[in-house]
């Protein structure tokens, strides 16, 4: 009889870590919600990087009045993404107008970023989500700024527009450390959990909780 009770005892365990696992996965960090723009020169010549200046001017001149009116990150990307040529083609009339011959490539997708501050506010190092625009060899120093919130766009004179989305920046960050998985309101009540599916698991197979655990 003791067999059957182990192999009985090991499928309502694993029936329970089934059961009681988070649906949602891992939490995602903090900084998942912001969406930078990322725009790297060429080379560090002076040329290449007083056009890397004037490439990110007009990409904020172009699109910074639709996105800055624009209420989440999910319908910026939708924008970008239906708008990659718009861009290209916007940062190659720089560069051709520059008198450069170096293409242009924007995409989008999750880059690696060391740690900078953008006036009095500093975001850790870390991957983040960004339009990025490559000129050339993209073998220069960068600029990036934040598109959501959407801190590029708004002018600095206006000191309230600027401080409050910069606020609305360090509480998505300060919300890092306390994401709790989907699912899951209190960690404490999964033990609880897991012994009430045992005791179903038992009481279904017909089994007395004394013949379980004196292996009788």
């Amino acid at each position: 009889m003791r067999k059957p009770v182990i192999y009985i005892l090991v499928l309502a365990l694993a029936t329970c870590i089934i059961y009681t696992l988070p649906s949602g996965g891992s939490p995602q960090p903090a900084t998942d919600g912001l969406l930078r723009l990322h725009v790297i020169a060429n080379s560090d010549s002076p040329e290449d990087q007083e056009l890397k200046l004037r490439v990110k001017d007009r990409i904020v001149s172009e699109i910074g009045g639709l996105v800055s009116e624009m209420k989440t990150k999910e319908e910026i990307l939708e924008f970008l993404h239906g708008n990659m040529q718009y861009i290209e083609d916007t940062a190659a009339r720089e560069i051709e107008y520059a008198k450069k011959e170096y293409g242009v490539r924007a995409e989008v997708g999750y880059f690696t970023f060391p740690t900078k501050s953008y006036g009095s506010l500093a975001l850790p190092a870390g991957e983040y989500q960004a339009l990025r625009i490559v000129l050339g060899e993209g073998g220069g120093a960068n600029w990036w700024c934040v598109m959501f919130p959407p801190l590029c766009f708004v002018d600095t004179k206006n000191a309230v527009a600027l401080e409050r989305d910069q606020q609305r920046v360090r509480d998505m960050l300060a919300g890092e450390e306390h994401e709790t998985p989907p699912g899951i309101e209190d960690v404490g009540k999964i033990p609880v959990r897991v012994r009430f599916k045992l005791l179903e698991v038992v009481r279904q197979s017909g089994m007395k909780l004394a013949e379980v655990f004196n292996g009788q």
